[in-house]
């Protein structure tokens, strides 16, 4: 790359980094000119495109909730893009994503501000939730590499639950934790996460090692992706990661048994859709196994517990026992 080009592109990434995309091309365009072939600038020029059609779309939510939304899932569709396009351009790419996070933090660090004074709350949408629009501030503060402020806003985040802990704050926690290299808690809370309700954590923002490997073997073993989530906890155990337990409190037991009953009764039943029934009953028997492993009961209700995974899934239950 030409020394002048350089220079430019130095001069370009902090306007990626503002969010500030229309002076980002302008900028480029004027560089390409001298320099026709750059493949830096002709790939910067294609993700300006991409964030100047989404940037103006905002317009279309119906409010700053859902505008801030709008961008979290527009960066997942831009991590698309980059895949199609095998790219590796860094620094272009690290500029932007600094620029997006920013820009959808502020978003929803106002919307807080809002809902903690009365005087604001009315200019917001009733539905909006505390503990999402805190778990959308730990997702941007993670992105951009703040992962301890990301994990204590995701511990408040969880304390303005009532009842059942959010599935998808502990996965977020369980990510953080594994970024900042505690993997005993990571492995512990991605197992709860994925047992309270695996159907409905969102893993779009997860990218710690931990689940990436986890995921990954879902995705090499498993064809249906409506079950992939379902079957993320049961790769987990078989790969050895969700390695961490903790032992269930009576009432948890009870609870346990009597959705591992109903699960079994859906799953006889007409209509049932078993790509999502046998893997989420194949976690809640492991969960059962582990309880009679840890408090030494009879060999036989787990023995019986292991015939039902072999009906289930004899593979599974080949790598389980193996």
């Amino acid at each position: 790359m030409e020394k002048a080009t350089e220079e430019k592109l130095q001069d370009i990434y902090p306007l990626f980094e503002q969010f500030d995309i229309l002076e980002a091309k302008d900028a480029l365009s004027k560089a390409l000119e001298e320099d026709l072939s750059n493949s830096e600038i002709l790939f910067c020029l294609k993700a300006c495109g991409f964030w100047i059609n989404h940037k103006g779309d905002l317009s279309n939510c119906a409010n700053i909730f859902e505008q801030g939304e709008q961008i979290l899932s527009d960066w997942k569709e831009f991590v698309n893009f980059l895949q199609e396009e095998s790219s590796s351009h860094e620094k272009c790419i690290f500029s932007i994503k600094k620029g997006v996070f920013t820009f959808a933090l502020q978003i929803f660090m106002g919307i807080y501000a809002q809902m903690n004074d009365i005087n604001l709350q009315k200019n917001l949408p009733i539905e909006i939730q505390k503990n999402k629009v805190l778990s959308d501030i730990a997702v941007c503060n993670k992105s951009l590499g703040n992962y301890e402020i990301a994990l204590n806003i995701l511990k408040e985040a969880e304390g303005t639950e009532k009842g059942e802990s959010d599935s998808s704050v502990l996965a977020e926690m369980a990510d953080c934790y594994a970024l900042c290299g505690d993997e005993k808690m990571a492995k512990l809370l991605f197992r709860e996460a994925f047992y309270i309700d695996a159907s409905s954590v969102d893993i779009r923002f997860l990218e710690s090692q931990i689940f990436c490997q986890v995921y990954e073997e879902v995705k090499k073993r498993h064809s249906n992706k409506d079950s992939y989530l379902e079957w993320v906890p049961v790769e987990g155990v078989l790969l050895g990661i969700f390695d961490v337990k903790r032992e269930l409190r009576t009432l948890e037991v009870g609870k346990l048994k009597q959705d591992i009953f109903a699960l079994e009764n859906e799953l006889k039943s007409e209509g049932s859709q078993p790509e999502i029934l046998i893997p989420r009953l194949i976690n809640k028997y492991f969960w059962l196994i582990d309880h009679y492993l840890a408090t030494k009961d009879e060999n036989s209700k787990i023995n019986d517990n292991l015939l039902k995974i072999k009906w289930l899934d004899s593979d599974i239950y080949q790598r389980y026992t193996v």
